[in-house]
C-alpha cells in the first residue's frame, strides 16, 4: 500500500469514526434512535465543513490536523459511551422483527449498494468541475459552497475514493429525520412506510452517492426542523445550538438554501415565541450563555463577511411577475409528476413516451397562452426525454402522496403542521416568482420534498392505510428504489 492509499484509508476511517462516536453520545442524551442517528450524521458533516472553512480562514499552523484530532476524540467518546451500544443493538432487535424480512432485505441491499457506490465514487464531469473549483478556492480567499467544502477532506478528483460519503450520510440522515418526525403523527408501521417513500425518491437516490453539494442542504434543512420540534417539546441548549448552526449553514450555501434559511428562521422564531414566549430581553437575561455559544458558530457557518449569497443563481429570472409565477407553478406541478422516470420505469416505447410528454407540454402551453399577453415572451417549457440524474425529479409518489399531504395539512392539520406547511407554501411561491422555469430547477425544490415527506404520515394514518395497503406501497417504493439504483 502506497502513501497515497494509506492517507486515503486514514481519511475514510476518520470520516466513519465521527458518526459512530456521536451516535452513542446523542443516544445517551435521551434521544430516540432515529433522532440520535440523524444528529450524529448531520453533526459530522457540519464539523467537517467547519474544519475545512477554518483551514481557509485561520492562517494557523497545524489547523489542517483538526479532523485527525476530532477523529481521536470521537474514538475515545465512543469508547467512553460503549455501554450505550447495547441499548442501540436492543433498539434494532426490537425494531427489525416488525418489518417484513424479505422487503427489508431488499431495501438493505439497495442501501448497501448505494453505500458501496459512495465509497468507490466515480465522478462525472460536473463533479470534476466542483473539485477544480474547490482546488482553485484553496489559498485564494475564494469560497465554494459550504456543502462542497466537505469534499476538501478527500484527496481530490485524481483519487476520489470515499468522496461520495458526504452525500450518502446526508441521504441516510434524511431518512432518519423523516422517521423521527413521522413518529410525531403516526405509529411505527406507517412511519416506516413514509420513510421508504422518501428513500425511493429518484432525485435523493441519485445525489445520495455524490459529494453532497445538492442533497446536503436539504438534509440539513430537515434536521433543523427536527431540532425545532425538539425545542418546542423539551428545549435544551444543545438543540438550540444545532438549530442555529443549521440555519447558518443554509444561509451560506446560496441559491434556494439562502431563501429557505430566511423562511426557516421566521418559522423557528414564530413557533418558539408561541410555545415558550421567548423574547430578546428574556433570552439575553436567562439564556445568554446558550445564545453566545449558538450564535458564534452560526455566524461562522454563515460566512457573513463574504456578503449575501446569490439567490436562485444559475437560471434566468422571471420577468413576467405573477403571470410568470403562475405559469412556473404549473410547470413545476407537471414536472413533479416525473413522467420521464415513470415511463422509463414501465419501459414505455419511444412513441408512447413522446406522446405522453407532448400531451403534458401542450397542457402547459394552453395555460400559458391564457396567462401571457401578446407582448410577453413565453418561456420555453420542455420535459426531459431521458431519465437519469440530470432529468429526474422526485418520482411519482411525490406527486400522488406528498403534495396532497401538504395541501391537506395546510387546511386540516394540527397548528404546528399548518405552520410548517405555510412556510413551505411561502418558499414554493418565492421559487415560482423569482427564477424562470427550467428543467434543472429541481434542486431548488429539494427542500420542499425533503421537509414535506413526513406530511404523508398525517395523510395516511393506520385506519386509512391497512397492513396490505402498507405492504403494497412498500413494494412500489422498493421497485422505484431498485430502478433508481440501477440507473446510478
Amino acid at each position: 500500500m502506497g502513501n497515497h492509499d494509506l492517507f486515503t484509508a486514514i481519511r475514510l476511517v476518520e470520516f466513519l469514526l465521527y458518526p459512530a462516536g456521536l451516535l452513542l453520545s446523542f443516544r445517551l442524551r435521551h434521544r430516540t434512535m432515529a433522532e440520535a442517528a440523524a444528529a450524529a450524521l448531520i453533526t459530522t458533516l457540519l464539523l467537517f465543513s467547519l474544519f475545512q472553512m477554518a483551514a481557509r480562514v485561520l492562517p494557523l499552523p497545524g489547523i489542517c490536523f483538526l479532523p485527525e484530532a476530532g477523529g481521536i476524540s470521537a474514538f475515545f467518546l465512543g469508547w467512553k459511551c460503549r455501554k450505550g451500544a447495547k441499548r442501540i443493538l436492543g433498539d434494532l432487535a426490537n425494531f427489525l422483527p416488525r418489518r417484513h424480512p424479505v422487503i427489508l432485505l431488499f431495501f438493505a441491499l439497495c442501501w448497501g449498494y448505494m453505500g458501496a457506490r459512495a465509497i468507490f465514487f466515480v465522478p462525472h464531469f460536473f463533479h470534476f468541475a466542483a473539485f477544480d473549483t474547490l482546488s482553485r478556492a484553496a489559498g485564494t480567499g475564494g469560497f465554494p459552497s459550504s456543502a462542497m467544502l466537505i469534499s476538501g477532506h478527500f484527496p481530490g478528483a485524481d483519487s476520489p475514493m470515499g468522496a461520495g460519503l458526504p452525500g450518502f450520510f446526508a441521504y441516510i440522515s434524511l431518512l432518519f429525520s423523516t422517521y423521527a418526525l413521522s413518529r410525531r403523527y403516526s405509529w411505527v408501521p406507517v412511519s416506516f412506510t413514509v420513510t421508504v417513500v422518501v428513500a425511493s425518491m429518484p432525485w435523493f437516490v441519485f445525489h445520495g452517492v455524490t459529494p453532497g453539494g445538492e442533497i446536503l442542504p436539504a438534509a440539513v434543512a430537515l434536521f433543523s426542523l427536527l431540532t425545532v420540534y425538539r425545542l418546542i417539546e423539551t428545549p435544551t441548549p444543545l438543540d438550540f445550538c444545532l438549530a442555529a448552526c443549521c440555519l447558518g449553514f443554509l444561509f451560506s450555501h446560496g441559491n434556494g438554501a439562502f431563501v429557505f434559511s430566511l423562511v426557516m428562521t421566521v418559522l423557528f422564531c414564530v413557533l418558539m415565541i408561541r410555545r415558550h414566549g421567548f423574547s430578546p430581553v428574556a433570552l439575553a437575561k436567562h439564556h445568554w450563555r446558550t445564545a453566545v455559544v449558538s450564535i458564534l458558530p452560526a455566524l461562522f457557518f454563515s460566512r457573513f463577511w463574504t456578503g449575501i449569497p446569490a439567490v436562485f443563481s444559475g437560471v434566468e429570472k422571471n420577468r413576467e411577475g405573477l403571470a410568470g409565477a403562475a405559469a412556473n407553478f404549473l410547470g413545476y406541478v407537471i414536472s413533479s409528476l416525473d413522467a420521464p422516470f415513470l415511463l422509463d420505469l414501465v419501459e414505455a416505447g419511444p412513441a408512447a413516451s413522446s406522446a405522453v410528454l407532448g400531451f403534458l407540454e401542450n397542457i402547459w402551453f394552453s395555460a400559458a397562452s391564457v396567462l401571457f399577453t401578446q407582448s410577453s415572451s413565453v418561456p420555453v417549457f420542455q420535459l426531459f426525454r431521458n431519465g437519469g440524474a440530470g432529468g429526474s425529479w422526485f418520482g411519482p409518489l411525490a406527486f400522488f402522496l406528498v403534495q396532497p399531504a401538504v395541501v391537506i395539512a395546510l387546511f386540516r392539520g394540527p397548528r404546528r403542521l399548518k405552520a410548517v406547511a405555510l412556510a413551505l407554501a411561502v418558499y414554493v411561491y418565492l421559487g415560482c416568482l423569482i427564477p424562470e422555469w427550467h428543467p434543472g430547477n429541481g434542486v431548488f425544490f429539494s427542500f420542499f420534498y425533503a421537509m414535506a415527506g413526513f406530511f404523508t404520515a398525517f395523510l395516511l394514518p393506520p385506519w386509512r392505510l391497512g397492513r396490505r395497503a402498507q405492504r403494497g406501497l412498500q413494494i412500489i417504493c422498493l421497485l422505484i428504489l431498485v430502478h433508481s439504483c440501477l440507473a446510478l
